[in-house]
């Protein structure tokens, strides 16, 4: 049970409401929204990043006049080119810098979040992309901070 920001992070099916009086509930499916928007997961991410976190801001140019924000210009922006090159668009006075860095700790935090192992009873970097092994940043504990005390696990 959780936010639809679960699926940036993996997780395939995510319980986004519930009604427990009548046994309701809504789910958002990973793979089905890939394939209504016929993107791939590594594009799902990047349009979610452009668009705007709790850690990066809304690329300006997504804003439609009036203020009102539209994912679709967020997934044809991704379709058209990297986030590396969106980025560069942005002027340097325009806050360029703030917004790389913002993204750069997004994506370390989609890709390495951190998770309770059970098997070592530590907190560790998820450490995979796409399914496939990604080592974790070296200076990841800039962003996720020191480990804590062994008596708190």
């Amino acid at each position: 049970y959780g936010p639809h920001e679960m699926l940036l992070f993996g997780v395939k099916t995510a319980i986004v409401s519930m009604n427990p009086a009548d046994g309701a509930f809504d789910f958002v499916d990973l793979n089905m929204v890939l394939v209504a928007f016929q993107i791939s997961y590594a594009t799902l991410v990047d349009a979610c990043l452009i668009a705007g976190t709790e850690y990066s801001q809304t690329l300006p140019f997504l804003m439609q006049a009036g203020g009102e924000f539209s994912f679709n210009k967020a997934l044809n922006a991704v379709r058209q080119g990297s986030l590396a090159e969106w980025m560069l668009r942005v002027p340097e006075e325009g806050g360029r810098e703030e917004l790389a860095v913002g993204y750069g700790v997004c994506r370390v935090l989609v890709h390495h979040c951190p998770v309770l192992s059970l098997g070592d009873m530590a907190v560790v970097p998820r450490g995979k992309v796409n399914g496939e092994v990604s080592l974790c940043p070296a200076n990841i504990s800039t962003i996720i901070g020191s480990r804590l005390p062994a008596s708190l696990y």
